[in-house]
């Protein structure tokens, strides 16, 4: 099964759908194809993922409206390393806030299911992508030299792949 975390702008376009359907207004593209994700997923044999920060603002401004946006959604904890790789990747242009999207997308871990990062973060945010895809090979050195150093299973870990939300309805399209 492939592994997805989603950045907090694409569930806050998903939560922000809900609440311009509410008040009877038209929601706006971006806000479409966030949810459009989250439905296509829970569908297409995915399993999304969210950080526990990004549940928790969710859950607290509206648990209706939260309990609906993250049915079949899990919660990635803050792994061992974690915060180690987001320091690191701060070190390539990332805010904080980016790094650590990106560094639960390799050391977040889902408790439940016993496993380690996501295969891909899907993001409104396209200047983080083009970032990330710019520095990748860099990344990925980085990674591996720090990699050497950690035991099982933390020294398995990779980097996940990042997409845009229209990208990952393509990749979604032709898996179905």
């Amino acid at each position: 099964m492939t592994t997805v975390l989603l950045d907090k702008g694409v569930i806050r376009r998903a939560y922000e759908r809900q609440i311009r359907l509410i008040r009877g207004l038209t929601p706006t593209c971006a806000q479409d194809a966030s949810t459009l994700i989250l439905a296509q997923m829970l569908t297409s044999g995915f399993q999304g993922y969210v950080t526990k920060e990004i549940s928790h603002v969710l859950m607290s401004r509206s648990p209706t409206i939260g309990s609906v946006l993250l049915k079949g959604i899990r919660v990635l904890e803050k792994g061992k390393y974690l915060r180690r790789w987001a320091r690191r990747l701060r070190n390539f242009g990332f805010t904080a806030e980016d790094a650590v999207i990106l560094s639960h997308g390799t050391f977040g871990v889902d408790c439940t299911a016993r496993t380690l990062g996501v295969s891909i973060i899907v993001t409104t945010d396209l200047g983080m992508i083009e970032n990330y895809r710019r520095h990748l090979d860099s990344i990925h050195t980085k990674l591996r030299d720090m990699r050497e150093n950690l035991s099982a299973p933390y020294c398995y870990v990779e980097l996940p792949e990042i997409l845009s939300v229209a990208e990952m309805h393509h990749r979604i399209i032709r898996v179905q």
